[in-house]
């Protein structure tokens, strides 16, 4: 079953200036995706934030945003359609709390 929203923590600068470390972004797997989207993908056993470079017939495609800090499709290649988790809504800065 897919759920309806996937919530995630951006880690890392590959998506800047898009997505800044640290921002919370809204996802949904029930929307198709398309070449630009910023998509949720499994890739090796773990959750990435990558914008889609190009549409394959099997698959995606996938970039970070700056490619100086990025390890996306240009070292793991294509990723199957199955393992995009899905596109990015939403983006919300992460409140830190005061102690």
């Amino acid at each position: 079953m897919k759920w309806p929203l996937i919530v995630r923590r951006v880690a890392g600068h590959s998506m800047e200036p898009a997505l800044r470390r640290g921002k919370i972004i809204f996802a949904s797997p029930l929307l198709s995706v398309e070449k630009s989207d910023i998509v949720v993908a499994r890739v090796e056993g773990r959750d990435v934030i990558k914008r889609v470079s190009r549409k394959t017939s099997g698959g995606v495609l996938l970039s970070g945003d700056n490619p100086r800090h990025s390890r996306d499709s240009r070292v793991y290649g294509e990723v199957s359609s199955g393992s995009v988790l899905g596109r990015v809504l939403g983006v919300r800065n992460e409140q830190q709390r005061k102690m």
